[in-house]
């Protein structure tokens, strides 16, 4: 069964500020996220505890996987050498 893509605003408006390009590639990869939701990495952070992040290009999806797999949470989309 595939998970359900819930996206925040949050993460919509930093969607908004990117290139059509990055935009498609991160489109892409979220979409594998509904068959394969825990193929981001955990972050490693205190503050981020349950959160896993998705490296595209040069952007980092931030996502939650929530109800046992059945929804993941795009909440945030960072470029990578931004800190968090």
């Amino acid at each position: 069964m595939k998970a359900k893509i819930l996206w925040l605003e949050s993460a919509l408006q930093d969607l908004e500020a990117l290139s059509a390009k990055d935009i498609d590639l991160i489109l892409r990869r979220v979409d594998l996220l509904s068959t394969f939701s825990f193929m981001g990495a955990p972050m490693l952070f205190d503050e981020w505890e349950g959160y896993r992040q998705l490296i595209c290009g040069n952007q980092r999806v931030i996502y939650q996987v929530l109800e046992d797999g059945k929804i993941i949470e795009i909440a945030y989309i960072r470029h990578t050498c931004q800190h968090l």
